[in-house]
Protein backbone atom coordinates (compact mmCIF):
# COMPACT_ATOMS: atom_id res chain seq x y z
CA UNK A 1 0.00 0.00 0.00
CA UNK A 2 0.80 4.00 -0.40
CA UNK A 3 2.12 5.15 2.48
CA UNK A 4 -1.03 7.60 3.23
CA UNK A 5 -2.25 4.48 3.17
CA UNK A 6 -2.66 3.53 7.03
CA UNK A 7 -5.86 1.25 7.68
CA UNK A 8 -6.17 -1.75 6.18
CA UNK A 9 -8.96 -1.07 4.08
CA UNK A 10 -10.84 -4.98 4.62
CA UNK A 11 -10.08 -4.98 8.13
CA UNK A 12 -12.87 -6.89 9.36
CA UNK A 13 -12.47 -9.62 7.02
CA UNK A 14 -8.78 -9.94 8.12
CA UNK A 15 -10.17 -9.81 12.01
CA UNK A 16 -12.69 -12.40 11.13
CA UNK A 17 -9.59 -14.72 9.55
CA UNK A 18 -7.22 -14.11 12.31
CA UNK A 19 -10.08 -15.68 14.93
CA UNK A 20 -10.74 -18.61 12.60
CA UNK A 21 -6.66 -19.24 12.90
CA UNK A 22 -6.37 -18.62 16.30
CA UNK A 23 -9.95 -20.88 17.60
CA UNK A 24 -9.23 -23.76 14.52
CA UNK A 25 -5.90 -23.81 13.87
CA UNK A 26 -6.35 -23.07 10.27
CA UNK A 27 -2.92 -22.95 8.23
CA UNK A 28 -2.91 -20.85 4.79
CA UNK A 29 -4.70 -23.23 3.03
CA UNK A 30 -7.48 -24.20 5.41
CA UNK A 31 -8.17 -20.38 5.65
CA UNK A 32 -8.20 -19.75 1.60
CA UNK A 33 -10.44 -22.68 1.35
CA UNK A 34 -12.81 -20.96 3.97
CA UNK A 35 -12.75 -17.53 2.21
CA UNK A 36 -13.18 -19.15 -1.22
CA UNK A 37 -16.08 -21.61 -0.28
CA UNK A 38 -17.95 -19.82 2.34
CA UNK A 39 -18.21 -16.63 0.16
CA UNK A 40 -19.00 -18.06 -2.67
CA UNK A 41 -21.92 -20.46 -1.21
CA UNK A 42 -22.91 -17.09 0.81
CA UNK A 43 -23.48 -15.41 -2.90
CA UNK A 44 -25.12 -18.39 -4.40
CA UNK A 45 -27.20 -19.21 -2.04
CA UNK A 46 -28.56 -16.32 0.01
CA UNK A 47 -30.59 -15.00 -2.90
CA UNK A 48 -32.82 -18.42 -2.97
CA UNK A 49 -34.34 -17.18 0.69
CA UNK A 50 -36.70 -14.48 -0.63
CA UNK A 51 -37.13 -16.15 -3.70
CA UNK A 52 -40.69 -17.07 -4.78
CA UNK A 53 -39.22 -19.15 -7.60
CA UNK A 54 -36.33 -21.33 -7.10
CA UNK A 55 -35.38 -21.53 -10.26
CA UNK A 56 -35.54 -17.64 -10.80
CA UNK A 57 -32.02 -16.96 -9.49
CA UNK A 58 -30.34 -19.88 -11.35
CA UNK A 59 -31.51 -18.85 -14.60
CA UNK A 60 -29.99 -14.92 -13.85
CA UNK A 61 -27.30 -16.24 -13.32
CA UNK A 62 -26.84 -18.25 -16.25
CA UNK A 63 -28.10 -15.19 -18.27
CA UNK A 64 -25.03 -13.14 -17.02
CA UNK A 65 -22.94 -16.16 -17.66
CA UNK A 66 -24.33 -15.92 -21.38
CA UNK A 67 -24.05 -12.12 -21.64
CA UNK A 68 -20.48 -11.58 -19.07
CA UNK A 69 -18.57 -15.12 -19.36
CA UNK A 70 -15.76 -13.94 -17.14
CA UNK A 71 -18.03 -12.20 -14.59
CA UNK A 72 -18.78 -15.08 -12.24
CA UNK A 73 -15.59 -15.58 -11.72
CA UNK A 74 -15.29 -12.81 -9.53
CA UNK A 75 -17.67 -14.42 -7.03
CA UNK A 76 -15.30 -17.26 -6.43
CA UNK A 77 -11.88 -15.52 -5.77
CA UNK A 78 -12.77 -15.38 -2.08
CA UNK A 79 -12.32 -11.90 -1.53
CA UNK A 80 -14.66 -10.21 1.37
CA UNK A 81 -16.42 -7.47 -1.41
CA UNK A 82 -18.40 -10.57 -1.90
CA UNK A 83 -20.06 -10.36 1.40
CA UNK A 84 -20.46 -6.61 0.77
CA UNK A 85 -22.73 -7.62 -3.04
CA UNK A 86 -24.58 -10.38 -0.59
CA UNK A 87 -25.34 -7.92 2.08
CA UNK A 88 -26.45 -5.07 -1.06
CA UNK A 89 -28.60 -7.88 -2.85
CA UNK A 90 -30.28 -8.59 1.09
CA UNK A 91 -31.33 -4.77 1.56
CA UNK A 92 -32.47 -3.84 -1.73
CA UNK A 93 -34.91 -7.29 -1.89
CA UNK A 94 -35.99 -6.77 1.34
CA UNK A 95 -36.67 -3.01 0.74
CA UNK A 96 -38.64 -4.16 -2.08
CA UNK A 97 -40.29 -6.82 -0.15
CA UNK A 98 -41.67 -3.97 2.39
CA UNK A 99 -42.73 -1.93 -0.46
CA UNK A 100 -39.97 0.60 0.40
CA UNK A 101 -41.69 1.00 4.00
CA UNK A 102 -39.77 -0.38 6.32
CA UNK A 103 -40.21 -0.93 9.26
CA UNK A 104 -37.75 -0.53 12.86
CA UNK A 105 -36.63 -4.20 12.31
CA UNK A 106 -35.75 -3.70 8.63
CA UNK A 107 -34.47 -0.26 9.16
CA UNK A 108 -32.08 -2.09 12.00
CA UNK A 109 -31.20 -5.09 9.96
CA UNK A 110 -30.02 -2.30 7.18
CA UNK A 111 -27.87 -0.39 9.23
CA UNK A 112 -26.27 -3.91 10.87
CA UNK A 113 -25.58 -5.19 7.19
CA UNK A 114 -23.84 -2.08 6.11
CA UNK A 115 -21.70 -1.64 8.97
CA UNK A 116 -20.67 -5.74 8.37
CA UNK A 117 -20.07 -4.82 4.65
CA UNK A 118 -18.48 -1.27 5.60
CA UNK A 119 -16.45 -3.69 8.51
CA UNK A 120 -15.56 -6.37 5.97
CA UNK A 121 -14.88 -4.25 2.59
CA UNK A 122 -14.93 -1.03 3.64
CA UNK A 123 -16.57 0.83 0.30
CA UNK A 124 -18.98 2.40 2.48
CA UNK A 125 -19.89 4.87 -0.35
CA UNK A 126 -21.64 2.48 -2.12
CA UNK A 127 -24.57 2.57 -0.37
CA UNK A 128 -25.41 6.25 -0.87
CA UNK A 129 -26.68 4.68 -4.42
CA UNK A 130 -29.87 3.12 -3.02
CA UNK A 131 -30.36 6.08 -1.21
CA UNK A 132 -30.05 8.77 -3.75
CA UNK A 133 -31.89 6.63 -6.35
CA UNK A 134 -34.50 6.48 -3.61
CA UNK A 135 -34.48 10.65 -3.40
CA UNK A 136 -34.27 10.80 -7.32
CA UNK A 137 -37.18 8.56 -7.42
CA UNK A 138 -39.17 11.25 -5.33
CA UNK A 139 -39.10 8.54 -2.28
CA UNK A 140 -38.46 11.42 0.39
CA UNK A 141 -39.09 9.39 3.25
CA UNK A 142 -37.71 6.03 1.95
CA UNK A 143 -34.54 7.69 0.71
CA UNK A 144 -34.03 9.51 3.96
CA UNK A 145 -34.27 6.64 5.87
CA UNK A 146 -32.17 5.07 3.52
CA UNK A 147 -29.48 7.70 3.55
CA UNK A 148 -29.75 7.64 7.78
CA UNK A 149 -28.94 3.79 7.70
CA UNK A 150 -26.22 4.39 5.11
CA UNK A 151 -24.43 7.06 7.14
CA UNK A 152 -24.98 5.29 10.90
CA UNK A 153 -24.18 1.50 9.56
CA UNK A 154 -21.18 3.29 7.96
CA UNK A 155 -20.09 4.90 10.55
CA UNK A 156 -20.73 1.46 12.74
CA UNK A 157 -18.82 -0.39 10.83
CA UNK A 158 -15.43 1.95 10.47
CA UNK A 159 -16.08 2.02 14.28
CA UNK A 160 -15.08 -1.34 14.56
CA UNK A 161 -11.67 -0.56 13.02
CA UNK A 162 -10.85 1.94 15.76
CA UNK A 163 -10.61 4.76 13.56
CA UNK A 164 -13.63 5.34 12.23
CA UNK A 165 -12.61 8.82 10.66
CA UNK A 166 -9.41 8.04 9.24
CA UNK A 167 -10.77 4.36 8.25
CA UNK A 168 -13.90 6.83 5.95
CA UNK A 169 -11.46 9.16 4.74
CA UNK A 170 -9.11 6.59 3.57
CA UNK A 171 -11.74 4.75 2.25
CA UNK A 172 -12.30 7.61 -0.26
CA UNK A 173 -8.86 8.24 -1.29
CA UNK A 174 -8.58 4.49 -1.99
CA UNK A 175 -11.33 4.59 -4.90
CA UNK A 176 -9.79 8.44 -5.79
CA UNK A 177 -6.57 6.91 -6.04
CA UNK A 178 -8.19 4.01 -8.37
CA UNK A 179 -9.60 6.38 -10.95
CA UNK A 180 -6.77 9.50 -10.99
CA UNK A 181 -4.29 8.48 -12.77
CA UNK A 182 -4.00 7.92 -16.87
CA UNK A 183 -2.34 3.87 -16.51
CA UNK A 184 -2.67 2.12 -19.84
CA UNK A 185 -5.46 -0.51 -19.88
CA UNK A 186 -3.91 -3.33 -19.66
CA UNK A 187 -1.87 -2.16 -16.58
CA UNK A 188 -5.47 -2.12 -14.95
CA UNK A 189 -6.35 -4.69 -12.61
CA UNK A 190 -8.94 -6.81 -14.31
CA UNK A 191 -12.57 -5.07 -12.89
CA UNK A 192 -11.27 -1.61 -14.70
CA UNK A 193 -9.83 -3.06 -17.82
CA UNK A 194 -12.95 -2.70 -20.40
CA UNK A 195 -15.04 -5.35 -21.68
CA UNK A 196 -14.31 -7.34 -24.91
CA UNK A 197 -17.74 -6.68 -26.14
Amino acid sequence: MRPDITIDHTHGWHVILAAAHRALGWDADALMTFSLTSLALLFLLVPLLWARRLEAWPLALLAVVVCFPHYPFRFMLGRPYILAVTAFMVVLALWQRAGYRPGRGLLALTVSLIALATWTHGGWYQYMLPAAALLGARQWKAGLQMTGCWLVGSFLGAALTGQPLTFLVQQVMVLVSCFGHHSLQRMLVTEFQPHEG
